[in-house]
């Protein structure tokens, strides 16, 4: 399962190369770097997409659960907050 998963970042990153703002590819990378315990990687791309798209939720409560799975409670919870801030 890992395998195809990596071909595929090669395949977005690459993509990348040409764009490095195709907000898809993006989410791709971070979500895939997300589900592979790549967690430094995808605190990277999901930090890069909100400096393209501040306000995605959805990319927000990915980093923030990134975090807590890293045990950086501190910043998990600070996100979880701007979320509930942000939806609320």
């Amino acid at each position: 399962m890992w395998a195809p998963l990596t071909r595929r970042s090669l395949f977005i990153k690459k993509s990348l190369s040409v764009n490095p703002h195709r907000l898809d590819a993006l989410k791709d990378l971070a979500y895939s770097c997300q589900w592979t315990s790549r967690d430094d990687e995808a605190i990277d791309f999901f930090q890069k997409i909100l400096s393209i798209h501040p306000q995605d939720i959805q990319v927000k409560e990915s980093l923030a659960q990134v975090f807590a799975w890293k045990k950086e409670y501190a910043e998990a919870i600070r996100i979880y907050e701007e979320v509930i801030k942000d939806t609320g």
